[in-house]
C-alpha cells in the first residue's frame, strides 16, 4: 500500500512538472500537491462557463432548425426533416465545440387534431467532449434541448375593442370620417383570417358604455341615496333635500325574466358508442366537447404488417428482393364531427376508415388518415336547452336621478353614467356601465345578481351604440357588426377592455370562448382619444365660467384602464393597441403586452396598422 501511494505521488509530481515547466520543477512535491485544489477551483468554473456557452450555441442551432422546418412550405415531412438537420449542422462549429450529438430529430404535431402540422419541435441530446474543457470532465455536461415553433395554424380567440365615441365623426381635413376609416381597416383585419375556422372574433364597440343583447347575470340596481343622511347632506327647503327624501321610499314590483341555460353535454345520450368513445366524451376530447363545433380524428386500432419496398423480376415473375421488407401498420380510425344543426339539436356524427402508416399508433392517438373515411352514423343527439321564464319580485328604491332627456354629447353640463343608471321603470335597451370596483376591471369574475359582482344596467347615453358581438368564426357576421357602428358619446376605455375580457372568458354573459389551455387569447384595442368619462367621474370640470379637463380625474380614470389591461395580461391575454391621431400613446404603450405591440396611425394609415397587427398575430414564433 505504501509503495502504491509513493508511485501515485510521483506520477502527480511528474504530471505537474510537465504542466508547470522546467523552471518550476524545483518547487518540490509539496508545492505540486498544493496546486491541485487550486487548479480544480479555477478550472471547474471555467469548464462550466464553457459548457454553458456550448449549450447556448446548441440551443440557437436547434431554434434555427425548428424555424426553418416551420417556415419552409416543403410538402413532405422527410424534406422538412432533412432541411432542419442541415440547418442545425450548419449552425454548429463542431471542430471548435467538440460536441458529441447522440440524438437530433424533428417532431411534428397538430394542436387542433388536423392533418397539417402546426407545431415543430427539434430535440437535441448532446454532451461536451473533453476537447472543450481543461480537465477531462467534459462529458459531465449534457444538453437536452427541445426548440418548439408554432405556426399560424392555431386556435385563436380575438376581441376587437373599438372606440365608437363622438370624436370618431371627425374628418380631420380628409374626405372620410375616422369611423369610416376604422370600418375599412377593421374589415381588412378580419379578411386576413378569411377561411380560417380556427380563428374566432368578437367585436366590442364602446363609448362610455357597452351595449349587449342579453339578460344573463343582471342584478338589482344600486340606489345612490340609499345610505345618504338627507338632512345632513342637503339644506332644509332645497329641491335636493326633497329629491333625496323622495328617493329613499321603497316600492315592490315583479317582472318576468327569460333566460336560456348554458348547454351542458350529457354523455349518457351516446347511442351505439364503444367504451372508449364514452371515455372520450366524459373527458371532453376533441369532437366530443360540445357546444364546440369541431371534429376529432382518432385511432381506435393498429395492426402490424409488412410491405415490400423493392421488387425484382425472375423469368418474368415479380418477387420481393430478399430483406427488402419493411413494417407497416394498418390503422383503424374514426372521425367525430360535432355540430349544432339548423333544427337546434347538437349532434355528433361518426365516420370510419383505415389507412397505412409507417409506425404504430396507440388507441386514442391522433390519426394520420386523411379523407378515406366514410359516414357511419349519428352517435349523439341532444336538443338545445329550452328558454326558462320566471317571475321575480324585486324591492327597489324608486330614485329619480335616471336618464337625462338631453343626450347631446356636446352639452358640457352632462354628468357621468351614474345619472343614467337603470331604475327598473324605464324601457331597457341593453346598455351597461362599469361594474362596482374592483370588478370594473375584469371579465373573469362571474357576475352574480346577488353580490357586488353583478353587471350594472344603464340607460343608453347614446341610442346609436352598436351591440357587442360574441366570439364566432363566421367572419361575415363580424364584418356586419363593424359596418353597423356609429360614433357618439364619451370615451371609457376601461369598460371596452373589461368587455373584451368578457368576450374571451368562458363565464357568462358572452359565449363562444374556448379554453385558454388550447387557445391564444388576444385583444386588439383601437381608440382615437383619451378617457373622458366612467361611471364615477367626468374629466370635464367647471373652472369659473368655463369647462376644463381635470388632470387629476383623468389620471384616476387612466389608472382603472391600466388595471384592466394588467388583469387581461395576468390571464395570458396578448394585447395590441392602435392609436389613431389623438389617443394617449403612453397609456396605450403601457396597456399593450409589449411596447412593440402599441401602434400609432395617422389618418390614412389605419388599415396598414391593422394589417400589421394581423401579421404579428399570424406569425410563426418560438414557443419554447
Amino acid at each position: 500500500m505504501k509503495r502504491w501511494t509513493i508511485i501515485m505521488r510521483h506520477d502527480l509530481f511528474s504530471a505537474f512538472r510537465s504542466f508547470l515547466g522546467d523552471r518550476r520543477a524545483n518547487f518540490g512535491i509539496m508545492t505540486a500537491l498544493l496546486v491541485v485544489p487550486l487548479l480544480i477551483a479555477v478550472t471547474i468554473p471555467i469548464d462550466t462557463v464553457r459548457a454553458l456557452s456550448v449549450r447556448t450555441v446548441v440551443r440557437q442551432a436547434s431554434d434555427a432548425a425548428a424555424l426553418a422546418a416551420a417556415t419552409s412550405n416543403l410538402p413532405s415531412k422527410v424534406a422538412r426533416k432533412d432541411l432542419a438537420d442541415a440547418v442545425f449542422q450548419s449552425n454548429l462549429s463542431a471542430a471548435q465545440l467538440d460536441l458529441n450529438i447522440s440524438s437530433a430529430q424533428l417532431k411534428e404535431s397538430s394542436s387542433a387534431g388536423g392533418s397539417e402540422p402546426d407545431t415543430f419541435t427539434y430535440e437535441v441530446v448532446a454532451t461536451v467532449g473533453d476537447g472543450a474543457t481543461i480537465l477531462p470532465i467534459g462529458t459531465l455536461f449534457e444538453a437536452n434541448i427541445a426548440s418548439v415553433v408554432k405556426t399560424g395554424n392555431q386556435k385563436i380567440d380575438i376581441a376587437l375593442v373599438l372606440d365608437n365615441s363622438g370624436s370618431m365623426r371627425e374628418r380631420d381635413g380628409t374626405s372620410s370620417t375616422r369611423m369610416a376609416e376604422l370600418q375599412t381597416a377593421a374589415n381588412a383585419f378580419v379578411d386576413q383570417f378569411s377561411g380560417n375556422n380556427q380563428v374566432k372574433m368578437a367585436v366590442v364597440p364602446f363609448d362610455s358604455q357597452v351595449r349587449v343583447n342579453t339578460t344573463v347575470g343582471i342584478g338589482d340596481v344600486i340606489n345612490p341615496y340609499e345610505e345618504v343622511n338627507c338632512e345632513e347632506d342637503f339644506e332644509s327647503g332645497t329641491p335636493e333635500l326633497e329629491m333625496c327624501l323622495e328617493n329613499q321610499t321603497t316600492t315592490t314590483y315583479t317582472e318576468e325574466i327569460t333566460t336560456t341555460p348554458e348547454f351542458e353535454m350529457d354523455c349518457s345520450l351516446l347511442t351505439g358508442a364503444t367504451s372508449y368513445e364514452t371515455q372520450w366524451c366524459n373527458s371532453g376530447k376533441l369532437g366530443f366537447n360540445l357546444p364546440e363545433e369541431e371534429q376529432g380524428r382518432w385511432v381506435v386500432g393498429s395492426e402490424r404488417g409488412t410491405e415490400c419496398v423493392e421488387w425484382g423480376w425472375y423469368w418474368f415473375t415479380r418477387y420481393c428482393k430478399r430483406e427488402r421488407y419493411t413494417d407497416t401498420y394498418e390503422l383503424d380510425s374514426r372521425v367525430y364531427v360535432a355540430e349544432k344543426k339548423s333544427n337546434g339539436r347538437y349532434q355528433i356524427a361518426r365516420y370510419s376508415g383505415t389507412c397505412q402508416a409507417n409506425r404504430s399508433y396507440n388507441q386514442g392517438d391522433w390519426t394520420p388518415c386523411g379523407t378515406v373515411h366514410s359516414y357511419e352514423r349519428i352517435i349523439f343527439d341532444q336538443p338545445e336547452p329550452a328558454p326558462v321564464t320566471q317571475t321575480v319580485t324585486r324591492t327597489v328604491t324608486a330614485f329619480s336621478n335616471g336618464p337625462r332627456q338631453d343626450k347631446d354629447e356636446s352639452d358640457p353640463t352632462r354628468t357621468p353614467d351614474a345619472d343614467l343608471i337603470y331604475t327598473g321603470t324605464e324601457t331597457y335597451d341593453g346598455c351597461y356601465t362599469d361594474r362596482a370596483q374592483p370588478y370594473d376591471i375584469t371579465g373573469y369574475t362571474m357576475p352574480n345578481p346577488n353580490t357586488e359582482t353583478k353587471l350594472r344596467r344603464a340607460q343608453c347615453a347614446n341610442d346609436s351604440l352598436s351591440y357587442t358581438a360574441g366570439l364566432t368564426n363566421q367572419h361575415h357576421t363580424v364584418k356586419s357588426t363593424i359596418d353597423g357602428m356609429t360614433p357618439a358619446g364619451w370615451t371609457n376605455i376601461t369598460i371596452g377592455m373589461a368587455w373584451g375580457m368578457e368576450a374571451l372568458s368562458q363565464t357568462p354573459p358572452l359565449t363562444g370562448a374556448r379554453s385558454s389551455n388550447t387557445t391564444r387569447k388576444i385583444i386588439v384595442l383601437m381608440t382615437d382619444g383619451e378617457n373622458t368619462q366612467n361611471y364615477w367621474k367626468n374629466v370635464n370640470v367647471r373652472m369659473g365660467n368655463r369647462w376644463v379637463v381635470s388632470q387629476t380625474v383623468l389620471n384616476s380614470i387612466n389608472a382603472r384602464t391600466l388595471a384592466a389591461c394588467q388583469t387581461a395580461k395576468d390571464q395570458g391575454v396578448e394585447i395590441y393597441t392602435v392609436n389613431l391621431v389623438d389617443a394617449d400613446s403612453s397609456l396605450l404603450s403601457q396597456c399593450a403586452t409589449d411596447p412593440a405591440n402599441a401602434l400609432t396611425a395617422i389618418r390614412g394609415g389605419l388599415e396598414d396598422a391593422f394589417k400589421d397587427v394581423a401579421n404579428q398575430i399570424k406569425r410563426t414564433y418560438l414557443a419554447g
